[in-house]
């Protein structure tokens, strides 16, 4: 099965209705370099089939900025080894809706199958995508009153084409 990939216009008119903030997202031409969390996504016969990748600071970010968390205590998750868990309990809420990002009404139904959030591992063949170049794209994503930060959307079995 193939999925679709987000555009920066698709990314930042989803979360800047689901934040209720302006968030302004581009493509990043560098892949994120310190990848912290990841979320994978499996189609209605449970097959992985894509994967989200993000840096502490848009974890961070997305997950304070959904229930109107201060900036200094997201700013303090971003820089901590773990995500408190009101922040990642939203988070995982941020990367739950984001899901319909890899289909459209004429496609499949995906759904998030889980988060990967630190001090866990990523799931072994998660690691090898963190460095996969195809059917892949990167964003900055800077989300008003937050800290900026990077996030990847992958295929795993190619891109929809329309």
């Amino acid at each position: 099965m193939s999925v679709f990939l987000p555009t920066p216009e698709s990314v930042a008119n989803l979360f800047t209705s689901l934040l209720g903030r302006e968030v302004e997202v581009s493509l990043n031409r560098r892949l994120i370099s310190e990848v912290a969390i990841a979320a994978s996504y499996s189609d209605d016969s449970a097959k992985r089939v894509a994967v989200c990748l993000l840096d502490m600071n848009l974890g961070a970010s997305l997950g304070a900025a959904l229930s109107l968390v201060p900036k200094a205590v997201a700013d303090n998750a971003g820089d901590a080894v773990e995500l408190p868990e009101g922040i990642l309990e939203n988070l995982h809420e941020v990367l739950n809706i984001s899901a319909q990002f890899f289909y459209n009404e004429d496609t499949e139904r995906i759904s998030l199958e889980n988060i990967y959030p630190p001090p866990d591992e990523f799931p072994l063949d998660i690691i090898p995508l963190i460095d996969q170049k195809e059917n892949r794209v990167d964003m900055r994503v800077d989300i008003q009153g937050y800290r900026s930060g990077n996030i990847a959307f992958l295929a795993l079995d190619g891109i929809h084409s329309e």
